[in-house]
């Protein structure tokens, strides 16, 4: 009897090897923030004070206080008008005094803003993409670019309740430094970097 070849294709699941995951891969994409825990230390750190300490009073939470804070920073800075619509446009309920001391904060930081770096212009959430010498494509969103005569400035809200501005901004360091990056890549000129402590009253600056 003759013979035939029969090429039998099977389909379905199969047992994936149990292996040890390589390491030192370079990620395709990171966010700025992922960058933290790789504290940077920063030479000539000066802390400056734009206000009185925020209280917000509300019982909200790091992760919850972190976005409302910087979301009444994000509509209040060119529109202070719109304070009374804070709990419709946060989502988050608060009585009269409690939305008008957060206006009031972020009142006295613009006026800072505005007395420190004279600006010809200031882009609020803006989004920024880089490739960094990694590789990967880092892409994240600036607070604050703040745009002067000589050059720029980058601006960062944090809702940290900090004890030492200079110790905490080094965490945050490498984020800044993703942000210049970005800005200076596209030919642009970095003067410095800044973290506004909504909740303490002071901004610290790096240049």
């Amino acid at each position: 009897a003759a013979q035939s070849n029969l090429h039998v294709t099977v389909n379905g699941r199969r047992a994936i090897t149990t292996a040890v995951a390589p390491t030192g891969l370079t990620p395709d994409s990171r966010t700025p923030s992922s960058l933290q825990g790789q504290p940077t230390a920063t030479p000539g750190l000066v802390v400056e004070t734009c206000g009185e300490p925020l209280d917000t009073g509300l019982p909200l939470n790091g992760a919850a206080l972190g976005p409302f804070v910087h979301r009444c920073s994000e509509v209040l800075g060119p529109r202070p008008e719109l304070a009374e619509r804070l709990p419709a446009v946060t989502g988050v309920a608060a009585d009269a005094a409690t939305m008008n001391r957060i206006a009031g904060a972020v009142a006295r930081f613009e006026a800072w803003l505005q007395a420190r770096f004279r600006p010809e212009a200031v882009l609020r959430g803006w989004p920024l993409l880089s490739l960094n010498p990694a590789g990967s494509v880092v892409s994240g969103t600036a607070d604050l670019i703040v745009r002067t005569v000589e050059g720029l400035w980058i601006i960062d809200h944090k809702s940290d309740q900090v004890e030492d501005p200079a110790q905490t901004f080094a965490v945050y360091a490498p984020q800044l430094a993703s942000y210049a990056a970005a800005l200076e890549a596209d030919g642009q000129k970095v003067l410095g970097v800044a973290i506004n402590w909504l909740r303490r009253g002071s901004v610290t600056t790096a240049m």
